[in-house]
């Protein structure tokens, strides 16, 4: 005797299961990863272990006129030049200072331990993202 898929509704349960958990394991593997927000991931960032310089009065802002008090003040760069350059992370100054894994001068924070890598990668994605006031 030849079963039929209909005719065994226990078995189409169990196959529309696993075929609706394939189907959404494979929607989560292929969704985008969300890009980071300036105000709720970068900027914590920044007040965290840059504003203490990079903030109007203190040296940073002093030396080169860095402000990364603002989304604004970020994106106006400094004396030396931009700081971010949208979509492109590895030209970015920010994300170069950062990043102590390379060969740049100066490392930043200065006088301070290094950023985690996650902070570098979350500023970093934000550049990649287009760096925008989000």
């Amino acid at each position: 005797m030849r079963l039929r898929f209909a005719q065994t509704p226990t078995v189409a349960i169990a196959a529309a299961a696993a075929f609706a958990a394939l189907i959404g394991v494979e929607a989560a593997l292929a969704a985008p990863t969300a890009a980071p927000s300036f105000k709720q991931d970068v900027l914590p960032i920044l007040n965290q272990h840059c504003i203490q310089c990079h903030s109007e009065g203190h040296i940073g802002f002093q030396s080169i006129g860095l402000d990364l008090t603002t989304y604004q003040g970020v994106m106006n760069g400094s004396q030396r030049g931009r700081a971010v350059i949208p979509r492109q992370p590895q030209m970015s100054p920010l994300v170069k200072v950062l990043d102590w894994s390379k060969d740049t001068y100066p490392h930043m924070p200065a006088n301070q331990h290094q950023l985690d890598k996650k902070d570098v990668d979350t500023i970093s994605a934000w550049v990649a993202a287009g760096a925008k006031d989000n």
